[in-house]
């Protein structure tokens, strides 16, 4: 009914980027139309890349006993990803390594 209060409860999360502002369009049963919402979600910087956007290409650059390096892309940019070779059974130590390792960049 016109007046009638509705309560929309959403969840977002934001997992690698730091601030989205966007219109969120609303459609409801019944109504005519759509509302726009504006809306704004702001989260902590993230020094993880979202692994969604991560592509690889072409055969290895490199091979080592920790991984395998190839060549690769993250939203337009060349990059060099390196896979470790036994991803579920990395010990603390060994990631704690891989870190220090990605320190030095």
């Amino acid at each position: 009914a016109v007046g009638e209060k509705r309560t929309i409860k959403l969840t977002f999360s934001l997992h690698y980027t730091f601030k989205v502002w966007r219109h969120i369009k609303i459609v409801a049963e019944g109504i005519n139309g759509a509302y726009y919402l504006p809306i704004l979600l702001e989260g902590e910087p993230s020094s993880r890349l979202d692994p969604a956007l991560i592509e690889l290409y072409g055969t290895p650059m490199g091979d080592g006993a920790f991984g395998t390096v190839y060549r690769g892309r993250y939203r337009g940019q060349q990059i060099a990803v390196k896979v470790p070779k036994q991803q579920g059974k990395l010990s603390a130590a060994h990631i704690a390594a891989f870190k220090d390792e990605i320190l030095l960049f």
